[in-house]
């Protein structure tokens, strides 16, 4: 499926579009993308796309249809991330094609298809190293990973933590992003160590990460996350009562995956035959 050339673009805008570099183009489409103005998004990707096209300029293309692979709906969200891999198979560019695949990995995951997105994850590990590139391959490994872990392949899961973990400890931690990556590094390996049912070394890696989290004042990521985490760990070490306090205080602040199971626990907790588990 193509992009309609002509879609809201008439004389005036065209006038107006034909002086902008295909950077500035990216940078409003992006911008108009993220404020909510699909049209006007659609319109600078819709000019760069026919400009680079013109051109015959495969990197542009891909990049013009990055919008487009962020539509809502799933089947042109795959169709447009198709039709840029296809345009950056033979890329030189050092994130690309890789990218693309990630990307298509994760919206088939997204939608329940995992064997096909485990193919596109692992056809996204080829190009990374093809490219040598190693912190992106890091980034696909962890996908790979997250993904054996829900499919229930625990142990092969946490040999690939160990390995992303070991990788991060060595990697700067200068700004938001880096410390925020070191904090998800230690709570995939906790969780990896729980699922294998080695809750002292789940533990031992949360309270690294907990410790972390304060030392980079990211109260957020153990809100939203780690609150559930040993919450999940004290549920398996046997204090009940402990881990649906520590639901119940952060149940209104935790992301959508941790919400989920934090009601999953609460309601095994609540349910516990044992008045012991919890409190009357």
């Amino acid at each position: 499926r193509d992009f309609c050339l002509s879609r809201g673009l008439g004389d005036v805008y065209k006038r107006q579009l034909q002086g902008y570099t295909y950077e500035e183009l990216d940078a409003k489409a992006m911008h108009e993308h993220r404020a909510g103005n699909l049209e006007k998004s659609r319109m600078y990707s819709t000019y760069q796309l026919a400009k680079a096209k013109k051109a015959n300029d495969s990197l542009e293309i891909t990049f013009a249809y990055y919008p487009y692979m962020l539509s809502k709906d799933y089947e042109d969200a795959i169709i447009y991330t198709d039709s840029a891999i296809s345009f950056s198979t033979n890329s030189k560019h050092k994130l690309y094609p890789a990218f693309l695949y990630l990307f298509k990995g994760n919206l088939l995951r997204n939608h329940g298809h995992f064997k096909v997105a485990m193919d596109s994850y692992l056809t996204a590990k080829e190009h990374a190293e093809l490219k040598e590139n190693q912190a992106q391959l890091e980034l696909i490994k962890g996908s790979i990973a997250s993904m054996k872990r829900y499919l229930g392949e625990y142990e092969e899961a946490l040999q690939m933590f160990k390995e992303a973990y070991d990788f991060n400890s060595k990697q700067p931690k200068t700004n938001r992003r880096e410390k925020r990556n070191h904090l998800k590094a230690l709570y995939n390996l906790s969780l990896s160590y729980l699922k294998v049912k080695k809750r002292d070394s789940a533990r031992f890696y949360f309270k690294i990460a907990a410790d972390k989290s304060k030392e980079y004042e990211d109260r957020q990521f153990y809100e939203n996350v780690l609150s559930g985490l040993i919450a999940q760990i004290d549920f398996y070490d046997g204090h009940h009562q402990k881990s649906l306090d520590t639901i119940l205080k952060y149940i209104s602040t935790t992301d959508k995956k941790t919400l989920s199971n934090s009601y999953y626990y609460a309601c095994l907790l609540y349910t516990s035959p044992s008045p012991r588990d919890r409190q009357k």
